[in-house]
């Protein structure tokens, strides 16, 4: 391992929803597919993968927290969510948890899903300098909206992943 450092990935699929949501197969599928090609040491090369299958909110806030607060300087985190990805009245983003729910006028009941700023504020007192972010969700790019850069430089995204030359 030495100065590499670990590489650490937090991968969450919510199929199952309360009232007023569709039910969804693909998350499942998608954050278990995900977890064998991180783990695969030919292909992502990861030493930590782990799978939240339908957590409630309690289970998603502990294992993003969790995730980010183990992490040394030179590691790699990477967070990867697939289910509904949803926008409230005033525009903020949540991911959705198996309690997620839907009043009668169709508005997210917000205690049931995760905000976007809770994501973000864990990962920005996450010691890792390599966060990566994966949405595979409707209104993915309301969450960018909170992330400012450090600096206009490009991204070596291969240095970034730890890609081997």
């Amino acid at each position: 391992m030495g100065d590499a450092g670990r590489k650490i990935a937090l991968l969450i699929g919510v199929g199952d929803y309360g009232t007023g949501l569709n039910s969804l197969q693909c998350p499942v599928n998608g954050a278990t597919a995900m977890q064998k090609v991180l783990l695969n040491p030919e292909i992502g090369g990861f030493d930590e993968a782990q799978v939240l299958i339908n957590p409630d909110v309690g289970e998603m806030r502990n294992g993003i927290s969790t995730t980010f607060a183990q992490l040394r300087k030179d590691d790699l985190a990477l967070l990867y969510f697939t289910g509904h990805g949803i926008k409230d009245m005033s525009g903020d983003f949540y991911l959705t948890t198996a309690q997620s729910e839907l009043f009668e006028n169709r508005a997210l009941n917000t205690g049931t899903a995760v905000e976007d700023e809770f994501v973000q504020r864990v990962m920005r007192n996450a010691y890792a300098e390599r966060k990566v972010v994966i949405l595979d969700c409707c209104f993915a790019a309301a969450f960018a909206d909170g992330f400012t850069g450090m600096d206009d430089s490009s991204i070596d995204v291969d240095a970034q992943l730890g890609a081997q030359a």
